[in-house]
This record gives C-alpha cells, structure tokens and sequence, in this order.
C-alpha cells in the first residue's frame, strides 16, 4: 500500500490556517499550538484497511471524548470514503472520568489512539478522508477541526 500526500486543515478560534504535509512512509503528522495530530495506515489482508489516528495533547490540556458526559466538547471523526468502503469498527481508549460541581467529563490527555478498520469491497484504492473535530481544554475549551486525506493503493 502507498500513501501519498496529505493535506491538513486546523479551523481555530480566531484564524483558518492551510498547509500541505507530504507523507513518510505511511504516515503523516502535523502540529498546531497544542495538538499533534498523526495518520497511519496499514494493509490488513486483501480487502481491509487499518487506519490509527493518534492526536497527542500538550501537556495541561485534554480534549473531550467522544461521550464528553456533562462538561467540554466532544472528540468527533467524520470519515469520507470511496464509493463501497465502510468504517466496519471504531476502537477508542478508555476516558479519565472527573466529577465535580458541573457535573461529570470524560477526557483524554497526553496520546490518544483511535483504531478505524476499513473494508474496502471492489475498489482496491481511493482516498480516505478523516475530519476530526476536538474541544482543546484547560481553562476554557477552543474548538479545533483537523482534516486529514491520503490516497491508499
């Protein structure tokens, strides 16, 4: 399997920011103030696709899970696929819960893997694309989208 270039895309609060990141390999990486955010994909059999998207957090900050409970922002990937492929399974870790007076988060700090396995029925390439869209928090949550694309062969 080959990947080729991918394109990145931070949505932040005050500013829109475009860049394009060229793969090594099988993977890709971009970093903005508090994120970095990884793509890797990987042939699993004939007709499967593993795809881990790692987001590593600055440390003191944390992004919401994708269940966020009462409080923060939720983790959200939105996948884009050519025509007959799937996201058959969606593995994420396991929050840190805290409760207080607002009620209760679910949050992830420091390195955060999410695990996507694709079926790709007749067509055995095309582009793969992964939205995420995080609440980065400290003392206050700053929305950020990250657009992520790579062609797989």
């Amino acid at each position: 399997m080959t990947i080729l270039p991918i394109t990145f895309l931070r949505l932040g609060v005050a500013a829109i920011w475009l860049a394009g990141v060229s793969l090594h390999g099988q993977s890709a990486e971009e970093q903005s103030a508090h994120l970095a955010v990884r793509l890797q994909a990987r042939t699993v059999g004939a007709a499967d696709t593993r795809v881990e998207l790692r987001i590593r957090v600055a440390p003191g900050w944390h992004i919401g899970d994708r269940e966020p409970g009462d409080t923060g922002l939720p983790t959200r990937i939105t996948w884009i696929l050519p025509e007959g492929w799937r996201v058959t399974k969606e593995t994420w870790p396991t929050p840190a819960t805290q409760t207080d007076r607002n009620g209760t988060a679910r949050t992830h700090s420091g390195e955060v893997t999410v695990i996507s396995e694709i079926s790709r029925s007749q067509k055995r390439s095309g582009k793969i694309e992964a939205t995420v869209k995080v609440g980065v928090c400290r003392d206050v949550c700053i929305p950020e989208a990250v657009r992520l694309s790579a062609v797989v062969r």
